[in-house]
């Protein structure tokens, strides 16, 4: 098998998952700054490397989120020492990548949520923006100086959404 870290495994295939510099220091950045609020609140957090394998309906899929935490109560013996988790997070966010397929980030968003996740964040730095989904079927899409927050999934997560966007350099 490649690099696992830039590949995810969809029906029975090695897809490999869309970077940038860009997109990576924006997971990165939502990532530490969500490390204060996992640590008070309890729990695991993953970033870019944390393989999840949620899906009843293809047992055999691993995909990677860019970020993830799960709830202490949802692992009371701790993370599995081997493999990938098979526990569905509380909140996963994606970062979108400059080739990313919309209509395959909505399939992964609507796969997240069908598989338990609660709360599902995608940041689309193209337009500076996060859409919040939730587990029953609402959206909001946040930008500029609104507030993304964990809400009751992480308690006291709360970041303003330009501050996740760093500068981008001329072409």
């Amino acid at each position: 098998m490649p690099d696992a870290v830039r590949y995810e495994l969809i029906g029975g295939e090695l897809v490999e998952r869309n970077l940038s510099a860009y997109t990576a220091a924006i997971a990165f950045k939502l990532n530490g700054l969500m490390s204060t609020s996992v640590d008070a609140a309890g729990g695991f957090a993953g970033g870019a490397d944390f393989g999840l394998q949620i899906f009843a309906d293809e047992p055999g899929r691993v995909v990677m989120p860019d970020g993830c935490y799960l709830a202490a109560a949802k692992l009371p013996d701790g993370l599995p020492a081997r493999g990938w988790c098979h526990v569905p997070p509380d909140l996963v966010f994606e970062v979108v990548s400059p080739n990313d397929i919309a209509e395959k980030v909505e399939a992964k968003v609507r796969d997240y949520l069908a598989a338990g996740v609660s709360l599902v964040w995608v940041i689309y730095p193209g337009t500076r923006s996060v859409t919040v989904h939730h587990r029953d079927d609402t959206a909001i899409s946040l930008a500029g100086d609104a507030q993304l927050t964990g809400e009751d999934v992480l308690p006291g997560f709360a970041v303003t959404v330009s501050d996740l966007f760093p500068p981008v350099a001329a072409p």
